[in-house]
């Protein structure tokens, strides 16, 4: 097995253990992890600072997951929800920017039509990114 092998292994068994600590939803045995984003630190200050700095506990826990299968979205400590959308139903995803804010725009169809779920506040960088791996397996 070669040195690269090796590194990409560890590499997504970590970020499979990562999903799994951070997402009360299991991936599926033959499930890769692509991706995972949480919010960017510029765009989450002002919540930062009125919250005293306890934001950064529910920053941790938003956690938006693509793997070669669905897109995983959980947010909240508390009161935690979690949503996978199949990328099978996915339509398209955009890129949107609001000022220092980088947002993912999926839109997909469920049961009750169309619909658009805005995935963020990211970092430029990593919207981009997020948006170009879905684009990739759709």
């Amino acid at each position: 097995m070669t040195l690269r092998r090796r590194r990409r292994d560890r590499v997504r068994a970590a970020q499979r253990v990562a999903v799994n600590r951070a997402m009360r939803a299991r991936l599926f045995d033959d499930e890769e992890v692509v991706f995972v984003a949480h919010p960017g630190r510029l765009a989450t200050v002002p919540r930062f600072v009125l919250t005293l700095g306890l934001y950064s506990f529910w920053r941790r826990h938003d956690t938006w997951v693509l793997t070669d299968q669905r897109v995983l979205l959980g947010k909240g400590i508390m009161r935690r929800s979690e949503r996978s959308i199949p990328l099978s139903r996915v339509d398209d995803v955009t890129f949107a920017r609001s000022g220092l804010n980088s947002y993912a725009d999926l839109t997909f169809h469920d049961r009750r039509g169309g619909a658009t779920k805005r995935i963020g506040p990211m970092t430029p960088q990593t919207a981009h990114r997020f948006t170009r791996e879905i684009q990739r397996r759709l």
